[in-house]
C-alpha cells in the first residue's frame, strides 16, 4: 500500500466517538483540563520565592532547601509517567481524581512542614499529586478531538 495518505489521518467507522460531546462540553473539559495543566506550575512558582522564609523557619541555607526544587523536579517526571500508564487501564478521569488527594494532602504537609526532611518529604508528594495534568490533559484532548 503506497500512498501519500496518512494512515492515522484515514477515516475510520469509530469516527463517531468524537461526536460524544457537544462544542460547549468540549470547550469546558479543554478549559478543565488546561486548568489541571497549569498546577503543577502554579505549585513550582509559588514554592520558589518562599525559599528563603523557608531556610529562614527552618534554621538551613537556600541551598539545601533549594533541593527541594531538583526533588519536586524528580517527582514531577515520575508522576508523569505513573498517572499516564495507569490512565490507559483506569481512565484518565480517575487519574485526575486519584491525583488531588495527593496534591492537596502534600499541601497540607508541606504548609505543616518542621524540619527539612518532612518538608522534602511533603514536597515529593504534592508535586508528584498535580503532575499528571499535562500527560493526561494531552490524552483527553486526543481522546475528544480528531486528528486532522
Amino acid at each position: 500500500m503506497i500512498s501519500e495518505e496518512s494512515p492515522l489521518l484515514a477515516s475510520t467507522a469509530h469516527e463517531a466517538i468524537y461526536d460524544k460531546f457537544a462544542p460547549h462540553q468540549k470547550r469546558w473539559i479543554v478549559f478543565l483540563v488546561s486548568f489541571a495543566g497549569l498546577l503543577p506550575m502554579f505549585v513550582s512558582s509559588t514554592f520558589v520565592p518562599s525559599i528563603p522564609q523557608i531556610a529562614k523557619d527552618l534554621s538551613s541555607t537556600h541551598a539545601v532547601v533549594s533541593l527541594t526544587v531538583s526533588l519536586s523536579i524528580l517527582a514531577s517526571a515520575v508522576g508523569a509517567l505513573v498517572w499516564a500508564a495507569y490512565s490507559s487501564f483506569y481512565g484518565r478521569r480517575w487519574m485526575y481524581l486519584w491525583g488531588m488527594p495527593f496534591l492537596c494532602v502534600g499541601s497540607y504537609g508541606v504548609a505543616m512542614s518542621t524540619s527539612l526532611r518532612s518538608l522534602l518529604f511533603w514536597r515529593f508528594v504534592q508535586t508528584f499529586g498535580c503532575s499528571g495534568g499535562i500527560p493526561l490533559g494531552a490524552g483527553v484532548i486526543g481522546d475528544i478531538y480528531k486528528l486532522e
